[in-house]
């Protein structure tokens, strides 16, 4: 016979219904979807954020240089609409205008040595340190002929230049001979179809004369009245890239140069504008 013990045991032991164990199931699933949205949700904030830092950090990054230059420049080539709200003139995508900033300096000679990453000028190169600094040298003639560099620093006690990208071939002292002409650099800035806000230095040069490394300005002429700007007679000196997911960029102004930049990566999307005085327009 089963005890009293037993019986009791027996009654105590209650199971869970099917209902109860549905309900709790159902209160699990939902309190896992409900962290899974969560968690997704502050995940995709932080993308968002850190998309949206990005492309603001790239569109500051693109006005403070052009803003730097802009300011700095000398004339402005390209056309731009007086107002950014002129139906008639859209502001365009791209400015070229003369630079301000590299001082006006033509000197050539034959190197007195070089180095992977150096050139000894002249020994009546400027006394004064970082004089040439920003300025491009080309060796015109002897070992290392036709190759461009641009001049990162320069020692005026001992007439070495130090470049910022080695040389191919080191120039040979006695051999080598270089010019340097930064009387007429102009900069471009351009949107290109990929989104790249991109940057050229140009140097403008008469057919006959740009392997001599001699500038012109702009708008010279040669015999048929042709501006060295149409015959696009010219050296490219640099061009590198500044700034990534430009949407839209918009340029107008005379004395005052307004810049409007529309910067876009996936679903994020960032407007900016400025405006620049010209100091010397």
């Amino acid at each position: 016979m089963e005890s009293k013990f037993a019986k009791s045991m027996r009654r105590n032991l209650k199971g869970f219904t099917l209902t109860e164990i549905l309900v709790a199931i159902s209160v699990f699933l939902l309190i896992v979807v409900i962290i899974y949205s969560v968690q997704a949700f502050s995940q995709n904030a932080y993308q968002r954020g850190e998309i949206a830092t990005e492309i603001f950090q790239n569109g500051r990054v693109i006005l403070e240089k052009m803003s730097r230059e802009i300011r700095q420049a000398k004339y402005i080539v390209t056309s731009l609409p007086e107002s950014p709200d002129d139906p008639d003139f859209p502001p365009p995508a791209e400015i070229l205008f003369q630079d301000g900033h590299t001082l006006a300096i033509i000197e050539f000679g034959y190197a007195q040595g070089g180095e992977a990453d150096e050139i000894t000028l002249i020994p009546t190169a400027s006394d004064e340190n970082n004089f040439y600094k920003g300025a491009f040298i080309k060796i015109i003639a002897g070992t290392g002929v036709g190759q461009i560099r641009k001049i990162a620093s320069y020692d005026g006690q001992t007439k070495v230049a130090s470049v910022e990208e080695n040389w191919e071939t080191t120039p040979l002292a006695g051999d080598s001979e270089y010019r340097i002409d930064s009387s007429y650099y102009y900069i471009k800035y351009w949107k290109d179809e990929e989104g790249f806000l991109k940057k050229q230095i140009i140097g403008y040069c008469p057919p006959e004369e740009c392997d001599n490394f001699v500038f012109s300005p702009w708008n010279a002429t040669n015999e048929l009245g042709q501006t060295l700007y149409e015959l696009d007679s010219k050296i490219i000196l640099e061009d590198v890239v500044i700034g990534e997911y430009v949407n839209e960029l918009g340029l107008s102004g005379l004395k005052i140069i307004n810049i409007s930049l529309d910067l876009q990566k996936g679903a994020e999307e960032t407007k900016l504008e400025t405006k620049i005085f010209g100091r010397n327009l």
